[in-house]
């Protein structure tokens, strides 16, 4: 919807915005939330229930009012950060609206961590289903209306109807130990480890994402808004598959992990999770990869077609992440600060210069493959790291899941082309039927067979 409106020029304009909000946002997202997520399970473990009460008004009170202070001071420079990030001052209203939905969207962030907090994951899927679906008209509507106003002004409203929407529902688990919104706390032994807890995760979010914006104003300001568009649209792909079979498993994950100290059940925690997360992703990723022409043309238009030819490098750069990222996982959970800045930082700071150095070489297929070079690096440093740490070792099953799933996107690439024809698909499942007898376990294939003994366990759970 966004990139017929738009256009490749418009998303460039769009993503930069995106890309700005989430940096400064990052405090409250990366910083103050994360801490929420592992000290209120780990405090609701034992039975500190006041403890509870004062972190869940304490990270309401600090993160709206941070939101609310971080506006107050983008909007007078919006003109100098215009010019800096899109190339024109003519865009500044743009960034006042982006600082405007700074604080609504830290309300809405702020009570889906919260509901994170208390393992309720089927009241964070409903309301993360729910806002999907209301948010759809209202930027079909806005959009279509304001164009890139309504793109970036939709952001608010979605925001706001999804804050309510999370509160409601959060008080409805809570019920008469919900926490009123109109309580403000500042909690000066909570702030201690807000800033402690909080601080790594939020180093580490700052550094990724200015290095995400320097990548970006490097394209727009060497290549123009249109190639922005296309990375925007390479990138948001990515985003959105990541999404569904990575970073929502987290939100039951991470303060799962939380509650571990045992490594030997941190290790089998994360073996499992990268079974469950490849289970998910690898099908999206064959099918995106095979037919990433037409998916391209589908989800955008054909002015984006430039993109089907990135997408394969960005799968295989993402195929190293999700093992990178799961691999180090438990790190922020069991408090290993310095491991996990060291190993962030050490990523961010080598994928912009080897970024800057093949934009500059290559274009943008030179930035894409930055990405998935650095990316496979990091699996490796990251897993020697958790060996050392924990006594990681991949299960013999997850080995053949990682080297089939490999080999299953080589192929897929194989068959990928301009034309959709139904002997590629044929192979296709075949070739995923054949991924999934090689990389399943025994009772995964009775579950497989019988999907019934599936269905009882999770009713059973």
């Amino acid at each position: 919807m966004l990139a017929t409106q738009l256009g490749p020029s418009g998303l460039g304009i769009f993503g930069q915005c995106t890309a700005f909000l989430a940096f400064i946002g990052i405090p409250i997202a990366n910083g103050i939330l994360p801490a929420a997520n592992r000290y209120i399970p780990a405090n609701q473990s034992i039975g500190e229930y006041d403890k509870v009460n004062r972190w869940v008004i304490s990270t309401r009170t600090i993160a709206i009012g941070l939101g609310i202070l971080v506006m107050i001071i983008v909007v007078p420079f919006a003109g100098i950060i215009s010019d800096y990030l899109l190339g024109s001052q003519e865009y500044a209203p743009l960034i006042v609206l982006s600082a405007i939905a700074i604080p609504i969207s830290s309300f809405y962030l702020t009570q889906r961590a919260l509901i994170q907090s208390f393992k309720q994951i089927r009241i964070w899927s409903f309301t993360t289903l729910l806002i999907s679906l209301l948010g759809l008209p209202i930027v079909i509507v806005l959009v279509k209306r304001y164009g890139l106003y309504g793109a970036v002004g939709q952001i608010i409203l979605t925001s706001l109807i999804g804050g309510i929407l999370a509160t409601i529902c959060f008080n409805w688990y809570r019920g008469k130990n919900a926490e009123s919104l109109l309580l403000f706390r500042w909690d000066n032994q909570i702030v201690a480890k807000m800033g402690k807890f909080g601080g790594a995760s939020l180093t580490s979010a700052i550094i990724f994402s200015a290095v995400i914006l320097i990548i970006r104003s490097l394209i727009i300001n060497h290549f123009g808004n249109e190639q922005a568009g296309i990375y925007h649209a390479v990138s948001s792909i990515s985003l959105q598959y990541l999404s569904i079979g990575l970073f929502s498993l987290s939100v039951y994950w991470f303060p799962h992990l939380a509650g571990i100290s045992n490594h030997k059940i941190v290790v089998r925690e994360l073996n499992k999770f990268l079974r469950i997360s490849f289970s998910i992703m690898i099908p999206i990723l064959v099918v995106l990869m095979t037919f990433r022409t037409q998916v391209i043309e589908l989800v955008y238009s054909s002015s984006f077609s430039a993109a089907s030819a990135l997408l394969p490098i960005q799968i295989i750069g993402d195929y190293f992440r999700i093992i990178f990222w799961i691999v180090s996982a438990s790190l922020l959970p069991m408090v290993m600060i310095k491991q996990f800045m060291g190993l962030s930082i050490s990523f961010d700071i080598v994928l912009l210069i080897i970024s800057g150095y093949l934009l500059k070489q290559s274009g943008l297929p030179g930035c894409i493959l930055a990405y998935a070079i650095v990316n496979g690096i990091w699996v490796f440093i990251t897993y020697f790291m958790q060996r050392h740490l924990i006594g990681f070792r991949f299960t013999l099953p997850n080995i053949r899941l990682i080297l089939s799933s490999g080999t299953v996107l080589c192929l897929a690439y194989l068959l990928s082309g301009e034309e959709f024809s139904i002997g590629k698909f044929i192979l296709m499942v075949v070739s995923l039927g054949i991924w999934a007898f090689v990389s399943s376990t025994p009772e995964e294939r009775q579950f497989i067979m019988h999907p019934r003994l599936l269905f009882s366990r999770v009713l059973d759970a």
